[in-house]
């Protein structure tokens, strides 16, 4: 008996404590609290747009072929401090298709997609239905080609690009994969290169989203740069002989073809080829000797007309 009157005070005493202890306060914190509740409902009610991802979830042979939206438009209405904690709020909607058969799919958005606190409420939604189409999956091994933008410096060209890997697996929608003989990487930019280099890149943003599954996504391009190569003739080259005193040659001039560097032919000019004759062991009388024609570095004889000489050696 005694037990069961010591339990019942103890309980009282509890219950006295919680609702008569430091009662002023406990009211004060209710009513400001209720106040504060009231305000922010009874405040007037705001529209705000948020936009929120889709995420698919789809069959394991199947997956989404077509362009279909990756994100809803939801235009809210309610008070601005809830609004507020809504927008700020990172929100992804679940598009669940995996009962779905192939083809196309119409899929409805209702206003229940996200979670709202009370006093909010979804007025608008777009699109309000989408449409994706599930297709069967589909692997094959693709060929990966290097792609380029922007220009050289001046006087240089690419001799040959080669890329590794130069195949990839892909797996993807079917007709998709089916139409798909190549991949390119994203641009490499040439400008101003002037030498031959390696270049780690990888495949173009735009091709990956086609595409379920790459194998590989990075390449190493190496660039063969070479410089362009152009032909000039030079008019009226005089002959210089040396080795003998009293001569006469015929012609004096000769005309010489070269090869080499566009921006070295830009420059070159007649005073920088010369043209000998060795009349060094040559006895008097008449002969026809070779020319020899020393160039600048890098560049190249083609023809010279006349590539012989007549000499008189008195």
């Amino acid at each position: 008996m005694n037990r069961k009157l010591y339990a019942l005070n103890f309980i009282k005493n509890v219950f006295v404590s919680v609702f008569t202890k430091n009662i002023f306060l406990k009211i004060t914190a209710l009513v400001i609290t209720l106040l504060l509740w009231f305000m922010v409902i009874g405040s007037r009610n705001i529209e705000m747009i948020k936009k929120v991802p889709f995420t698919y979830i789809t069959p394991p042979d199947l997956m989404v072929s077509n362009d279909v939206d990756t994100e809803v438009e939801l235009r809210l209405l309610g008070p601005r401090a809830f609004l507020r904690e809504v927008i700020e709020r990172e929100d992804v909607i679940t598009v669940d298709l995996r009962n779905k058969k192939q083809g196309f799919v119409s899929y409805k958005l209702y206003d229940d997609i996200i979670d709202l606190p009370i006093g909010v409420k979804v007025i608008g939604i777009y699109p309000d239905t989408i449409m994706p189409k599930l297709e069967k999956i589909k692997t094959a091994q693709v060929k990966v080609e290097p792609s380029f933008m922007g220009e050289l410096a001046s006087g240089y060209k690419i001799k040959k690009a080669t890329i590794e890997p130069e195949v990839v697996e892909v797996s993807g929608p079917e007709s998709v994969v089916s139409k798909t003989e190549k991949l390119f990487t994203e641009p490499i930019d040439l400008t101003n290169i002037i030498e031959s280099g390696e270049k780690e890149v990888g495949l173009d943003p735009s091709l990956l989203r086609r595409f379920r599954n790459v194998s590989m996504k990075n390449f190493s391009v190496y660039i063969d740069i070479v410089p362009i190569l152009v032909r000039k003739g030079f008019n009226n080259i005089r002959v210089y002989p040396f080795g003998a005193e009293r001569y006469k040659i015929n012609p004096e001039v000769i005309t010489v073809y070269v090869e080499g560097p566009k921006l070295l032919i830009e420059q070159l000019t007649s005073k920088d080829i010369r043209v000998q004759v060795d009349l060094t062991f040559n006895a008097p009388g008449s002969h026809k000797e070779d020319v020899i024609i020393k160039l600048p570095a890098n560049i190249t004889l083609i023809n010279a007309n006349p590539k012989k000489v007549d000499v008189w050696i008195y």
